[in-house]
């Protein structure tokens, strides 16, 4: 499960530095990245609720890799970029035209230009910050049946590299519509992401699911791996594949990992919602634990962060492959009695997740499990309780990627942070100095 306050509204080794190896197979020449890396994702959505790419533009020396969330696969199992539905904004996406103070170098879009909307901006963000790479990642519904044949699997991924890395977007109709057409997308984006939630397994909003995901999914994962190679060589560019993965056993035990690896340039496990509110009335517990926690009882004593990572590596991805995901955002309960202050007691209600940004400001007092190294706020006046990550549990989760040999830090979403880029800049620092 995937939790997350926009997500809901979609229907949602050594100390030295790790090495990201390019996927194998790839192009010949393609070097290999060497980095920790710092994945965050931009809400597509983010516009409508006042969060822009320009917001991110002072944070992205500190990213390696953007995550645009999210484009989506037809129930006939293509990608699709339309308006007027819950599966597209493409006005968001690419048609909008950003003014002057909402635009990453200050220019506002001209008419006449047939990219503009989000697109356009991460396309300016990446030539400020040439480093910085940017992936589409792909939420369905329809996985199970569009990866379910060689046919469907192939139509699939030639559509989604069609719109998204060839850049061919569609000129949709509508009064003098400019935007669109052949390569007007291409240099945008330099990868795919594969979140399917979950192969071969039941989830909360009743996608389809069939036993032949586990090893269609692997299967789709070498399609995407064999096309992305075949346009790269082409363009002569090099493009990332990667998936996000769940963190518990009973779900990723349906992945091959090791296979799903192999054709991935790294793997986002997403290391986070161990505990929330469809335990409705409790009881409170961590919801992004970096170690297992003392409690017997508690969920937060069978999942953690480090469970989750060392698992993978048992099951065949390679530690440089496993990056670890991190909450923006947090779950709360009301009605908490202040017994342990709050933590592992029953609750009255569950509160609706929210931002960081926005529990900082909310009353109480910081705690912290010095064990399963996370923290929690919670206010005896309100008897309101609050899971979440702030800067010293994620500045301490990044020290642990980067002294144990992973591959670095995923963060969902960007959108989570304060103005000051503090959750961010907590994990650039404990990704550089391991401490």
């Amino acid at each position: 499960m995937r939790i997350g306050p926009f997500r809901t509204a979609l229907i949602a080794a050594g100390a030295s530095a790790a090495l990201i190896a390019a996927a194998s197979p790839g192009p010949p020449d393609a070097p290999d990245r060497i980095v920790l890396e710092r994945v965050g994702y931009f809400p597509g959505w983010g516009i409508w609720e006042g969060f822009r790419v320009k917001d991110i533009d002072h944070l992205a020396s500190k990213l390696t890799v953007v995550n645009y969330a999210f484009a989506q696969v037809t129930e006939d199992g293509v990608c699709i970029e339309a308006n007027n539905t819950p599966l597209s904004d493409a006005w968001a996406d690419y048609q909008r035209p950003a003014s002057a103070a909402e635009s990453v170098d200050g220019v506002a879009d001209r008419p006449e230009q047939n990219l503009k909307g989000n697109f356009n901006q991460l396309h300016k963000l990446k030539k400020r910050h040439p480093h910085l790479k940017v992936v589409m990642s792909l939420m369905s519904s329809h996985f199970s049946d569009s990866a379910l044949t060689p046919e469907s699997r192939r139509q699939l991924v030639s559509s989604c590299l069609k719109l998204f890395i060839r850049g061919d977007l569609p000129e949709l109709p509508g009064e003098e519509k400019t935007e669109g057409g052949p390569g007007s997308a291409f240099g945008v984006f330099d990868g795919i992401d594969i979140d399917w939630e979950y192969p071969a397994s039941r989830n909360a909003h009743g996608h389809r699911y069939r036993p032949e995901d586990t090893r269609n999914f692997t299967r789709l994962m070498a399609e995407f791996r064999r096309q992305l190679d075949d346009v790269g060589r082409q363009k002569q560019r090099t493009y990332l594949l990667t998936a996000a993965l769940p963190p518990g056993p009973g779900k990723r035990d349906r992945i091959e990992v090791g296979e799903v690896a192999r054709y991935s340039d790294f793997l986002n496990v997403m290391t986070y919602d161990f505990a929330g509110p469809w335990s409705f009335h409790g009881p409170t517990d961590h919801s992004a634990n970096l170690h297992l926690s003392t409690n017997k009882d508690a969920e937060s004593r069978r999942l953690s962060l480090a469970e989750a990572a060392r698992s993978y590596v048992k099951m065949g991805a390679p530690a440089r492959k496993v990056v670890l995901g991190v909450p923006f955002y947090g779950y709360g309960w009301k009605g908490v009695e202040p017994k342990n202050n709050g933590l592992y007691q029953a609750a009255e209600s569950a509160v609706q997740a929210n931002e960081y940004q926005f529990i900082t400001r909310q009353p109480g007092k910081v705690f912290r499990d010095p064990a399963a190294q996370a923290a929690w706020k919670y206010d005896t006046a309100s008897k309101t309780f609050w899971t979440y990550d702030d800067a010293t549990t994620l500045k301490a989760k990044a020290a642990f990627v980067r002294k144990q040999g992973f591959g670095g830090v995923m963060m969902w979403t960007l959108s989570g942070d304060d103005d000051r880029g503090t959750l961010v800049n907590a994990v650039h620092e404990g990704l550089r100095n391991g401490r």
